[in-house]
């Protein structure tokens, strides 16, 4: 843990205006969030949230689409045992080519471990090009 201290306060450039791109225009989507959940199993102690978002937009003639889900679970009577998981897709559709990266994480705890898998796809139409998974086991520090 780093000891707190006064510090100087960093020389951040200020905020520069969003460009604004003429030939850009978003495109019907349900928005975010448009699921956005939260419910409590009280016979279990288990209390859960789900969101999920979209967008959709184009510029020139490239559409871009981003899905996003998240979902937590963590027992209310023992909060060690928790989840999370989450999905994200961008997909960009060019006018003869499809690309797309998918992201998903799960993460759940027990009382000494926290245990991480991610994964990342690229596909090119429906075909997977590359896919990269990570796993690791975390110790918990405090308990």
């Amino acid at each position: 843990m780093i000891p707190y201290t006064e510090r100087p306060t960093p020389g951040f450039l200020p905020s520069q205006p969003r460009e604004q791109r003429p030939d850009a225009r978003g495109l019907k989507s349900p928005g975010w969030p448009f699921k956005n959940c939260v419910s409590r199993d009280i016979i279990h102690s288990i209390t859960t949230m789900e969101w999920e978002g979209e967008s959709r937009m184009e510029i020139e003639r490239r559409r871009y689409f981003s899905i996003d889900k998240t979902f937590y679970q963590t027992d209310d009577v023992n909060p060690a045992n928790s989840s999370f998981s989450g999905e994200t897709v961008r997909t960009i559709e060019l006018e003869n080519r499809k690309l797309e990266l998918k992201t998903f994480i799960s993460l759940h705890s027990d009382k000494a471990n926290f245990y991480v898998k991610f994964t990342r796809q690229i596909f090119e139409g429906t075909e997977l090009i590359k896919e990269r998974t990570w796993k690791e086991t975390i110790p918990r520090e405090f308990h």
